[in-house]
């Protein structure tokens, strides 16, 4: 499993540091081929993209929108 958060300003914390719900790991930025402000964030099994609201739910956890 791989999840991605994407055109972030800056990072707040480092690959593999543990991390709770709720902290915060980035600010929102415009990096690379973005159109605005925004996060773009995937999770992917097998070098595949899969649905990230299912993969939450399955394991009974709700995604912030």
């Amino acid at each position: 499993m791989v999840s991605t958060y994407g055109h972030n300003r800056r990072n707040l914390v480092q690959l593999g540091q543990p991390v709770h719900a709720g902290e915060p790991i980035a600010e929102v930025g415009s990096r690379g081929e973005s159109t605005g402000p925004h996060l773009h964030f995937q999770i992917e099994q097998a070098g595949e993209p899969i649905n990230r609201v299912t993969f939450y739910q399955h394991r009974g956890l709700a995604l912030c929108r």
